[in-house]
Parts: structure tokens; C-alpha cells; sequence
């Protein structure tokens, strides 16, 4: 059944309690507390094999689902050994269940994401973040979706499965505005996590053909992620995916189990990287939590506000791809550079005074990304008089949802002298006013890290994604 209405109703729908995605649950209102949540020690009730028997399991395939993985044989019979949530199912086929986490969800991760709809209620099934011309796609499915002859199929020997429409009211047949606002932060915040990436990440569902690699030669594809309340493996999990299965020709997709925008969202991104062949970044044994408990290496949790998406990233304000530069990471996969075999970068522009961009004052520009570490965007403008300017630059949707990138701006005159530089640690976004007498600026525009990377922040490495600037 595919929930296409979307009729406006009185009830304010929280959701808060519902079973969330990947890794994490939350703490729900007084109404839905008797709701069962699965933790960390909870046991995933499938039959799959794991550890030797999965390694076992694969076989002489071993090496070739290895290089889906962009690792090598005994790479990925390592991660194997040491990930639990990785098996393989009655299809012979790697699978990843991602469990729910022992602890609710920090308010402070997700407060100021908005409750209503940020764009207008009629465009929630329309969002795109690309144009039609783009050859990746990434759908996030909010309207059900009925699986047939895909590797879940095959692994639960069904030759249907039908996962229900995202739903927190239990009135499955409409939306209510609360429903609409989650799906359309959810949307913000994976658009944010692909910004950097030539993918539409879209609400609107494409095709199959758009999604399903046909060929070697068929160059169009990408993946459904389904966010649903069904539970179909019975599973006790937050979500699925099989590792590589972007643009399986079977148009096999990944889900989550609903829960709020934030971790949604998270989730969403955490599979879909599962789905490009990224791994969990976890932590060794030489990490406390670690040695105290195995079922803890799986996952890093993070630290001050920053924590990498194919960790945890439901309890921090900061979510960023990553190549294992905090302390006793298990996993130095440079997610960017995987993702680029798959989905290339957007078309950068130019960062020197040369190939500047020149904008008058008054102007608010929604820019391309920050694509990569030292990437810099070069703006100008011409002041005729004195008088005062503040330059912003702030997330693409203000502080709508979690952002990527941490901004920075410097201020240069005419002859190339950077005159001020703002880059607050409190914020992701930057300003700066000052006086400026007459003449040609400009403004170049980065990202940087915060703190130590290994203890208490992070570095330039995953601080990219799009932004708006403007000159007033």
C-alpha cells in the first residue's frame, strides 16, 4: 500500500517514542512510555550467520564482495570478525543490521530543528536537491513500498514484502503536518550529509530505472532507503542495508525504523553509506566502553559535539563523514573518497581574487559547497562609501537542521591583505561587521575544524557542505 494523501489534520503528533534508525532511541512523551525499546544488549532475532560462519559462509566470494567494500579479502574478514552487526543471510548475501542504542537521545542534538513544515505542505513529495539531469539518486521513501524479487526477498524466502508508510499517529492513510515537518527535516539533513556529491537526494520517487543498475553500461542508479514502522525480520533493529547495494540490479533497498527528524536523518545517511560501501567507525579495545564491553567497539558514540555518521550520530549537533581520526578508531576508511567512486564531487568554483565571484551589497547567495578539505569559495563586492558590512555565511537553511560544515570567513582588501577573519567555535556559522571605506573586497570562504580531532573535536577533513553568504 503506497500513502500518497496528504490532508491536514488538528493532532499534534510528537512520534518521539517510536523505534528509531540505525543506532539509536529516544525518550517518548508521558502518553507513549510503555512502548518496549530494544538497547545495545538486546540480541537481533535473525538466524543469520556471523563471525567465522559468516566468513565461512561466503566462501570463494569472499574477495569480490571485499571489493564492492573497497577492501581487500582479509580486510573485510577482519571487519567481519570484529562487527557483529555485519552477517550473512540464507541468500549468502552480507547484510547489515544496525542496533538501537542503550540511551535516549540528547534534546540538545536536534532543538532547533523546526516542528512545522519549512517548505509548503504540497512540495514534501516533490523535494529534490538536484536537477533531473543527475545520474545519482538517493529516495527517501516515506509512502511504503512492497519489495519483489529483491535480495530480501530471497533471504526470507517471500516473494512479497510490504513495508508499511511512515506513520506516528497510527492513522496510516494521511499525514499530519507533524509528519510533514519530519519528513522535510530529514530531507534537509541528508541533503546536507550529500551536499558535496552530484546525487539528487529527493522525497519524489524517481523510477525504478533510476534507481536499478540494468547494465554495466547503465550509468543512471541509485538507492531507495525506506523509512517504515514494519519490523519484517523481526529483527529488534533500527535499520538495514546491504553493504555495496547501491544500484543493485534488483533494486534491492536499504530501510529505517521510524523515529524522530534527527535520527532519521542519521540513520537515513548511515545506510545509504552502507549502501556505498562504507563500514562502521567504531573503536578498538584500547577504548574504555570497548573493553568493558564488546557489543560497544561497533560504534563510536563521539565526543564533544562531533560524532561520524557511520558511528553514532544521534546525540550530537555535528555529523560528518570520517576517516578515523579520533582516538582508537578501528576504522581509517576515508568514507569521502569511497563515495566519490560511486557519486562524484559537484562542479567547484574558483577560490582567488582572480575567479571571484562579484555580487552587489544586498545580496544573499545560496552557494555550491565546500567540497573537500581546503576548498575555498571566492566572493567580491564594491563599497562606493564608507559605511558599515557584515558578511554571514550560515548553513543552506539557516539553522534548520544539523549542519556539516563549520564556516569560516576572511576579509580581503584590494591588494590581497586579509583585514578580518571570523570563524566563532560556539557556531557553525560565521559573521563579521566592520567599517569599510571605499574600494573592492573580498571574501573567501572555507571550512575548518574545532578542537582535537582525537579527543574533542574534529579536523577540516569532514567539515564540507553547502552554505549561503550574503553581503549587507
Amino acid at each position: 500500500m503506497n500513502r500518497r494523501s496528504i490532508k491536514i489534520r488538528a493532532a499534534v503528533v510528537t512520534g518521539a517514542a517510536m523505534l528509531l534508525g540505525t543506532v539509536g532511541v529516544v525518550s517518548g512523551p508521558a502518553s507513549a512510555q510503555n512502548v518496549q525499546l530494544p538497547t545495545l544488549d538486546s540480541p537481533v532475532r535473525i538466524r543469520n550467520r556471523v563471525g567465522e560462519d559468516a566468513i565461512r559462509a561466503l566462501g570463494s566470494r569472499l574477495d569480490g564482495v571485499a571489493d564492492r567494500l573497497s577492501l581487500r579479502g582479509d580486510q573485510l574478514a577482519e571487519v567481519v570478525r570484529r562487527d557483529r552487526t555485519l552477517s550473512v543471510d540464507a541468500s549468502s548475501e552480507l547484510v547489515v543490521h544496525d542496533e538501537a542504542a542503550d540511551h535516549a537521545l540528547s534534546a540538545a542534538s536536534a532543538a532547533d530543528w523546526p516542528t512545522t513544515p519549512v517548505f509548503p505542505d504540497i512540495k514534501t513529495f516533490s523535494l529534490h536537491s538536484k536537477s533531473s539531469n543527475v545520474k545519482r539518486t538517493i529516495y527517501l521513501d516515506f509512502n511504503g513500498h512492497t519489495m519483489t524479487g529483491t535480495t530480501w526477498n530471497t533471504a526470507e524466502n517471500r516473494n512479497s514484502i510490504t513495508l508499511a508508510p511512515f506513520d506516528l499517529d497510527g492513522k496510516p492513510s494521511t499525514f499530519t503536518r507533524s509528519e510533514l515537518a519530519v519528513i522535510q527535516n530529514v530531507y534537509l539533513s541528508v541533503r546536507e550529509d550529500f551536499g558535496v556529491f552530484d546525487v539528487d537526494v529527493t522525497t519524489a520517487d524517481p523510477g525504478t530505472a533510476a534507481l536499478a543498475k540494468s547494465s554495466a553500461g547503465d550509468d543512471t542508479y541509485g538507492i531507495r532507503i525506506v523509512v517504515t514502522p514494519t519490523d519484517f525480520q523481526d529483527c529488534d533493529c533500527g535499520g538495514a542495508a546491504y553493504p555495496g547495494s547501491f544500484g543493485s540490479s534488483t533494486g534491492t533497498p536499504g530501510y529505517v525504523l521510524q523515529g524522530t527528524a534527527k535520527t532519521i536523518a542519521e540513520a537515513v545517511s548511515h545506510e545509504a553509506g552502507h549502501t556505498l560501501g562504507l563500514s562502521h567507525d567504531g573503536v578498538t579495545t584500547k577504548d574504555a566502553a570497548c573493553a568493558a564491553d564488546s557489543k560497544k567497539c561497533s560504534y563510536y558514540r563521539g565526543h564533544g559535539d562531533w560524532a561520524p555518521i557511520m558511528g553514532v550520530g544521534y546525540y550530537e549537533r555535528i555529523t560528518q563523514w570520517s576517516k578515523g581520526e579520533y582516538a582508537n578508531a578501528n576504522n581509517t576508511q576515508d568514507d569521502i573518497a569511497i563515495i566519490k567512486k560511486l557519486i562524484p564531487y559537484v562542479v567547484d568554483w574558483g577560490g582567488t581574487m582572480a575567479t571571484a565571484r562579484n555580487y552587489p551589497l544586498g545580496t544573499k547567495v545560496y552557494a555550491d559547497p565546500i567540497n573537500w578539505a581546503g576548498d575555498v569559495d571566492a566572493y567580491s563586492f564594491t563599497v562606493s562609501a564608507t559605511r558599515s558590512v557584515t558578511v554571514k555565511v550560515d548553513n543552506w537553511y539557516g539553522d534548520t537542521v544539523d549542519t556539516n560544515l563549520n564556516a569560516r570567513i576572511r576579509l580581503l582588501n584590494s591588494s590581497g591583505s586579509v583585514i578580518a577573519t571570523a570563524s566563532p567555535t560556539a557556531t557553525t556559522s560565521a559573521a563579521l561587521t566592520l567599517s569599510l571605506a571605499k574600494g573592492k573586497y573580498y571574501v573567501y570562504v572555507d571550512g575548518v575544524g574545532d578542537g582535537i580531532p582525537s579527543t574533542t573535536g574534529y579536523s577540516t577533513y569532514g567539515s564540507i557542505g553547502r552554505y549561503n553568504v550574503s553581503f549587507v
